[in-house]
């Protein structure tokens, strides 16, 4: 047993050895320069129409749909304007997404309550009036919550939009940025220009 053992961790470094990768090239020994990305736009489809159009986002004809594949795309650009829009849309995005469901739950124990007050109500045969604060505290409160929530994702979608456009922008025109010689010092630069 003990040499069949021995024999399965020869075959298996062997295999090991003979999967692994060198990072040395091939006749020179230099290494290999490290290969950068190839970026590729992501796709914008707008569905319908008007104010009712939304938007889907494609890359590599794949949908992203999820924070997460929003930030498997853009984040390897490293550009800190489309990061920070992709952040802030994450952000705004998980607040509104919980004030809009937290806001319609509210909103919904309001409205029954409001029944449960209703209906004991016409069982009553009491002088005294319905309590109805609770009721309407809770269903105005719901309702602002639940807008709130609304807007809230509204902006999320459009820092999410201008992420998308931002990042399509960096890897279109990624090269426009060139150095030229500073007419005071000599020495290469960006320099600001304009025509009269």
């Amino acid at each position: 047993m003990r040499i069949w053992t021995w024999i399965f961790i020869v075959f298996l470094a062997a295999l090991g050895v003979c999967r692994a990768q060198d990072d040395q090239d091939a006749g020179d020994g230099n290494p290999k320069p490290a290969a950068q990305p190839k970026f590729q736009p992501i796709e914008v489809k707008t569905f319908g129409w008007g104010n009712h159009a939304s938007n889907g986002y494609y890359y590599e004809g794949m949908p992203l749909t999820d924070p997460r594949d929003f930030e498997r795309v853009i984040h390897p650009l490293n550009d800190p304007q489309a990061n920070q829009l992709l952040r802030t849309a994450s952000d705004e995005g998980g607040w509104g997404t919980g004030l809009l469901v937290g806001g319609i739950a509210v909103e919904a124990a309001g409205w029954v309550d409001f029944t449960v007050v209703m209906t004991s109500l016409a069982s009553d045969t009491g002088d005294k009036g319905p309590d109805l604060g609770p009721s309407l505290a809770m269903i105005l409160g719901g309702t602002g919550l639940w807008v709130g929530g609304l807007l809230l994702d509204v902006n999320a979608s459009n820092d999410r939009y201008n992420a998308v456009n931002r990042y399509n922008y960096v890897v279109q025109h990624g090269n426009g940025l060139s150095m030229i010689f500073l007419p005071d010092t000599r020495q290469p630069g960006l320099a600001f220009t304009q025509r009269f």
